[in-house]
């Protein structure tokens, strides 16, 4: 915490803008008036395609004002017209050319320019007039310009409209009236880097949390087993879980070989192919005066030569016609009947099929999502792969966790760094990260709030009332008190 605090006030002291202001193009469009008629000036007096209203010129861009009061306007939505969002606008630029004709008679033109700015919630927050009503009457061009900052800035204002008022006080039918070109309006704006990017400076009020995502993102591309809430989680540990014992799932690819030989491992009375089954025969049923070498050669043999498909058997075609010769000369030569021949001992409780057939039933539980080592183990294996959280965490728990301990490790790092700097300025970019990263707390904004603002009216918290004199004095016969007037009195006499 003191190291914190320390960095803190250093941070202070070294604080700097990350923005920068700019300037809009130019927001009027000459063919978007509202409220005007455009066409070409038909010229000469009492000539009008727009009654007593303002006509704009297509060839000139020009406006002219007639007889009639007339209001021509732009609203320009800012956001839309910047084509960004995250912007602080501090004021704009003006600039118009007008003039008034001098052949008006003895009426007054009115001639006024008006700008209003709207904030983001749609409040009338600045307004602007500019009015030329009195000012030239000679037929004379005249530009205005000026640079307008506000005393606040707006954090994506809703709009800027300018208005301009016109009317020919002489009253001339046709347009002799004031007339306004090359009008231009631009913003001064700054583009908030941190809004489109908060990695963009550690100052970005979502620095933290932008890095934090940052670490948990790459940290999941590296190795998708990183977290359960990294997409790709579940294929990856599947295929993690597969490599390590194919006999983790019956979907495993080589499942099939992995089982079958497990259960040959265990059992080689599993099936006659396994490796190791005549050995097993020999030393189960074999005589132990026979050539044990010989007996296997002869059991193996033997195996191969009667193992017949039980499938293919039901479905052969008798040869001579009768069945029970049939059967004679097709009936397949057991495993039992082979022993029976080479052994001298025969068992006398179980046939070797039947202890194949317990073995299998045995084994066949082990098979599939409950093979042996595999399911038992399974759930072993997934809280060794996830960190021992999978199942006594949630997932948005889970990657909260591994964002924060991302951030601790980014933080010793960069201290690292900061220890390792050349100079006051790399050592302040660093300190600047430091800070940032160490405040992180994952989930902090979802404990915010915001406090009604206001204050309390003054209130009565005690009626008027009179503090009685205290009766302790009428004790002992108002004694003490007459003693104490004494006293007092005693003090003020003059000596005889």
């Amino acid at each position: 915490m003191k190291l914190q605090r320390i960095l803190a006030g250093v941070l202070l002291l070294f604080c700097f803008s990350v923005s920068k202001a700019e300037t809009s193009q130019n927001l009027i469009d000459p063919q978007a008036w509202d409220g005007a008629t455009y066409g070409t000036d038909p010229g000469g007096c009492c000539a009008s395609i727009s009654g007593s209203g303002a006509m704009i010129d297509n060839t000139t861009e020009t406006i002219m004002f007639s007889y009639g009061r007339d209001v021509l306007a732009q609203t320009i939505a800012i956001n839309q017209a910047l084509k960004l969002s995250g912007v602080q606008v501090d004021g704009y630029n003006y600039a118009w050319t007008w003039r008034r004709i001098s052949n008006n008679g003895s009426g007054g033109d009115t001639l006024q320019f008006d700008v209003v700015v709207k904030d983001s919630n749609g409040n009338e927050v600045e307004s602007y007039v500019y009015d030329y009503s009195n000012i030239g009457n000679d037929d004379t061009w005249y530009t205005e310009s000026g640079t307008e900052t506000f005393a606040r800035s707006y954090l994506d204002p809703q709009s800027i409209q300018l208005r301009i008022i016109g009317k020919d006080g002489g009253f001339w039918g046709g347009y002799y009236g004031p007339e306004v070109k090359d009008i231009a309006l631009r913003l001064i704006y700054t583009a908030d880097p941190c809004s489109g990017n908060p990695l963009f400076d550690p100052s970005c009020k979502r620095y933290a949390e932008a890095l934090a995502k940052m670490l948990y993102d790459q940290n999941c591309a590296a190795n998708p087993i990183y977290d359960t809430g990294c997409p790709g989680y579940q294929q990856a540990y599947f295929n993690q879980q597969c490599t390590t014992d194919a006999l983790y799932s019956s979907a495993c690819p080589g499942y099939t070989t992995a089982y079958y030989n497990q259960q040959c491992t265990l059992d080689p009375f599993y099936d006659n192919q396994c490796p190791g089954y005549a050995q097993a025969v020999i030393a189960t049923y074999v005589n132990t005066d026979t050539d044990e070498e010989e007996a296997v050669a002869t059991v193996t043999e033997e195996v191969a030569m009667v193992y017949v498909d039980p499938i293919a058997s039901l479905t052969t075609v008798s040869s001579t016609g009768d069945a029970v010769v049939d059967s004679v000369i097709s009936a397949p030569v057991t495993v039992v009947s082979l022993i029976e021949q080479v052994a001298s001992n025969e068992p006398e409780s179980e046939s070797i099929s039947d202890s194949s057939a317990d073995v299998e039933e045995q084994m066949g539980d082990g098979g599939g999502e409950d093979s042996a080592g595999s399911e038992a183990g399974s759930d072993e294996k997934e809280d060794n792969a996830t960190g021992g959280d999978s199942k006594s965490k949630s997932s948005s728990d889970s990657r909260r966790d591994k964002m924060k301990k991302a951030m601790t490790e980014k933080a010793m790092a960069l201290a690292d760094d900061m220890s390792k700097a050349a100079t006051v300025e790399a050592q302040k970019a660093v300190q600047a990260q430091v800070l940032a990263v160490m405040s992180y707390v994952p989930g902090f904004g979802s404990y915010g709030g915001t406090i009604g603002g206001g204050s309390y009216s003054d209130a009565q918290m005690y009626a008027p009332t009179t503090v009685p004199e205290s009766k302790r004095g009428l004790r002992n016969g108002l004694a003490q008190q007459l003693l104490h007037t004494k006293m007092v009195d005693s003090q003020y006499k003059e000596s005889d």
